[in-house]
């Protein structure tokens, strides 16, 4: 059953409800789009992340050779993103890149979860994603609350993540930065519901954030889902219309005030997770 939110009361199926609660996204168009989050610390945690969207790129099967395409993240300040990766051989995978003070080597270095190449492009439609890390050093990626597939990233024990102090970027949605200003990298696809936590997110977690393909509104724990109090940023995406995206969490790790804004222009699109349920 998905919770009551006041847009329609809720039935016995999980995917019916008597309205849908996402009625936007956001799109870019892999050649300049791109949100830029404006700069906090809160969104840059060292002990342990999890960042959770949901993702519809124009394809999940990549044909252009050397390709890379960054649906969030701030890799050029050390940090960590999340992209789909063509490798040349028109092989494409989606991938989680993290830099860590020990990649097991004694020094810092990256570190990678992938979701294989049968899998990522067998993807289609809207996909739910959440990637994971804390010091405990492995590397999670889920697609749909699903490991196969995956190979997850290993770093040595109590390994923090690290960011580069002497180049500092935003977090940005739809590229990488290349700089406080400039994307890098550019997303061609659609974008929803991205929340990004300061805490490791264990499979219950990802179970009741997904919602058996239901969107909701997680500021608030639901069901299994119990990491509300540390969600740092959440766009819900639902505005329709400006060029801001507003912070909806409102924890106590919240960061405050902090929006999404223009980075390069970017679209509103009605095509979101929800379509792919039923709905009165």
């Amino acid at each position: 059953m998905v919770p009551q939110l006041g847009l329609g009361i809720a039935t016995s199926k999980p995917d019916y409800i008597q309205s849908k609660y996402s009625q936007y996204a956001v799109e870019f168009d892999g050649a300049a789009d791109f949100i830029k989050i404006l700069e906090d610390d809160a969104l840059k945690p060292v002990n342990a992340l999890g960042v959770s969207l949901w993702m519809k790129p124009n394809t999940w099967d990549m044909t252009t050779g050397s390709d890379e395409d960054v649906v969030i993240g701030c890799l050029r300040t050390g940090g960590w993103k999340l992209s789909l990766k063509n490798t040349g051989s028109q092989v494409t995978t989606l991938e989680v890149t993290l830099r860590v003070s020990n990649d097991g080597s004694g020094s810092a270095g990256y570190i990678t979860a992938a979701l294989n190449e049968s899998k990522t492009e067998a993807l289609n439609n809207w996909v739910h994603i959440v990637f994971t890390y804390d010091v405990a050093g492995t590397l999670y990626l889920y697609w749909n609350t699903k490991t196969t597939g995956v190979s997850t990233g290993s770093a040595a024990e109590e390994a923090t993540i690290v960011y580069h102090s002497t180049a500092s970027t935003p977090v940005a949605i739809g590229a990488d930065m290349s700089n406080d200003t400039n994307g890098e990298l550019f997303y061609d696809g659609m974008v929803d519901e991205v929340a990004i936590f300061n805490i490791l997110l264990d499979q219950n977690d990802v179970n009741g954030i997904f919602n058996d393909g239901v969107p909701y509104d997680i500021s608030s724990n639901y069901g299994t889902y119990d990491k509300a109090a540390n969600l740092v940023w959440y766009g819900k995406m639902e505005a329709g219309s400006g060029t801001s995206i507003n912070n909806s969490a409102t924890g106590a790790a919240a960061a405050s005030g902090v929006e999404g804004g223009l980075g390069n222009s970017w679209s509103w699109v009605t095509d979101t997770p929800s379509d792919q349920n039923t709905w009165d």
